[in-house]
């Protein structure tokens, strides 16, 4: 597949290098392929697939997402909500 195709996923899983998702459409993502992940509220992030297993894929993004103090706190606090529960 080559241009530009919106996937809708489920996000299992996002830190600030990356995120983990799984996708419900019958596609098949080859790793190193690049995509924009969008996260409502956020700015896109650029990103690569870096590794699947079944429509599960795992993607790192691309530049710093430091600067975004919001994106940052974010996953600030999520990481906290996942330390609480564990």
């Amino acid at each position: 597949m080559s241009g530009t195709h919106t996937i809708d996923a489920d996000v299992v899983n996002v830190s600030i290098g990356g995120a983990r998702v799984t996708v419900h459409e019958d596609i098949q993502l080859a790793t190193g392929v690049s995509v924009v992940f969008v996260l409502e509220g956020f700015k896109p992030r650029f990103a690569c697939v870096r590794w699947s297993s079944g429509q599960t894929y795992g993607l790192q993004f691309l530049g710093s997402a430091e600067n975004d103090s919001r994106f940052k706190e974010f996953v600030d606090r999520l990481e906290n909500a996942e330390n609480l529960g564990s």
